[in-house]
């Protein structure tokens, strides 16, 4: 596990420590606590993440692209339903 590691470094921890996560797409990271010498020792992880503002605004976009295509593809078919409704037998 150690290729996976954020650090280089052996951190002593007293009270809390902030380790940046690079961004490198889908990769899985461990923690690993080695309490040797203070054994029983426990820990916490928080992870703060954010969305991304380019994904946030193109799939704004694609919603509005989706309506604005159902918008024209039902305006397309109200003629053509009109049209060919005066000798169904299922209207």
């Amino acid at each position: 596990m150690y290729s996976y590691r954020l650090n280089r470094d052996n951190y002593v921890v007293n009270k809390q420590l902030k380790i940046d996560v690079p961004e490198a797409g889908f990769i899985k990271y461990y923690l690993v606590l080695n309490d040797m010498d203070n054994p029983g020792t426990s820990a916490t992880a928080t992870s703060d993440m954010e969305a991304s503002g380019t994904f946030t605004g193109i799939v704004s976009l694609l919603l509005i692209a989706l309506v604005v295509a159902n918008i024209a593809w039902v305006a397309y078919l109200i003629p053509i339903e009109r049209k060919y409704s005066i000798g169904s037998i299922y209207k």
